[in-house]
């Protein structure tokens, strides 16, 4: 059976790859029977195990010996890939979990602070009151409330920082994991000696020319929507590292008025919320996974 070829399940033998109208991609398996199903095939990405009709349409990829033991064991085990990006997704997870978690219990507090006081109360400036042996003129109570005004303040100025910080942290992460990505895989690949330092340039723009260029990585870049988002995460990390966040004039006040949870106030600093942050590490993820994907596309084209 040729590559590109239409056929049926029933036409496959057990370690051909291939894919459907979806272009999702499957292996088939040996048999497993569970209760009154068996189960035939495996999608590679998820490793599901399914079970379909032998007459069920399809498009044939590849044929590679099955080896029961080893590929068996690779559907339920994740590569060293898939599960060192899923527990440093889950760091990042509970690291904004515990950041926001700090933040949102001190504004509560300054909140509960505000409820001992009258939402309408009018200072009265003109009155007199005692600090230790001193009489002061003034308004204690309104001070009070000044007070734990300016602490809200400050604490949403401090969660922005926090959430600044964070923000430069995925991003590091995602230029850190792409380079190695490169690095690894260039050094796998017999076809080529170039080497990621090789090439002029640094970041994810030097990453996507090595893995297209260098490699011949099918991943579409110029379709994926989440390499689209990165290009802007790129130009707000640059904008936060050089410039500590001032967007006044720039390209980023479009990229921001279209993106929730992004803002900038009359000075033209800009804000980030925690929906955002989580948006931001649902990309990287998405990005990795997807390319994942296409990696197994391209080591099944190269044996």
């Amino acid at each position: 059976m040729k590559p590109g070829q239409n056929a049926k399940i029933k036409d496959l033998q057990v370690g051909d790859y291939f894919e459907d109208e979806t272009k999702t991609l499957f292996r088939k398996i040996s048999p497993v029977p569970i209760q009154d199903v068996v189960l035939n095939i495996v999608d590679v990405y998820t490793k599901t195990m399914i079970s379909v009709n032998e007459d069920y349409d399809i498009v044939f990829l590849k044929h590679l010996p099955w080896n029961e033991d080893i590929d068996r064991h690779e559907i339920f085990w994740p590569t060293i890939d898939e599960s060192g990006l899923e527990h440093q997704i889950e760091f990042f997870e509970n690291y904004l979990y515990m950041m926001e978690s700090f933040i949102e219990s001190q504004i509560n507090d300054c909140n509960r602070e505000l409820e001992n006081y009258p939402k309408d109360y009018e200072p009265n400036y003109d009155q007199t009151y005692q600090i230790g042996e001193m009489i002061v003129k003034g308004d204690p109570v309104a001070e009070d409330i000044r007070e734990i005004n300016d602490r809200t303040d400050e604490l949403e100025n401090y969660s922005n920082l926090l959430r600044k910080s964070y923000f430069i942290s995925l991003y590091t992460f995602l230029e850190s994991r792409l380079d190695r990505e490169c690095i690894q895989r260039g050094k796998y690949n017999s076809d080529t000696k170039i080497k990621l330092k090789d090439l002029n340039g640094r970041g994810i723009t030097r990453a996507k020319t090595y893995l297209v260029k260098v490699l011949g990585s099918n991943f579409p870049f110029g379709t994926s929507t989440e390499w689209k988002e990165i290009q802007g995460y790129r130009e707000l990390r640059n904008c936060i590292v050089h410039s500590n966040g001032e967007v006044a004039g720039t390209k980023l006040e479009n990229y921001i008025e279209k993106h929730d949870g992004l803002s900038f106030d009359s000075s033209g600093w800009v804000f980030l919320t925690k929906d955002y942050c989580t948006t931001v590490l649902t990309t990287i993820n998405k990005f990795f996974a997807a390319q994942y994907h296409y990696f197994i596309y391209d080591e099944i084209q190269d044996y």
